[in-house]
């Protein structure tokens, strides 16, 4: 998982979160994705993003 700009939808009472995409595809093992891009986030990441109290479970 990679970090990168997000669109945010609010959606009745929900929030709906999406990747932006480009136009760009990549054909990997018979299967065409995007590409991923931006800063790689880590379980590291993840940890103190948890413990900074910025993302919760």
């Amino acid at each position: 998982m990679e970090a990168g700009p997000i669109n945010i939808e609010v959606d009745g009472s929900g929030i709906r979160i999406e990747p932006i995409t480009g136009d760009v595809l990549v054909e990997r093992d018979g299967l065409w994705i995007i590409p991923s891009s931006g800063e790689k986030i880590t379980d590291e990441t993840v940890r103190q993003l948890i413990d900074e109290g910025q993302v919760s479970l």
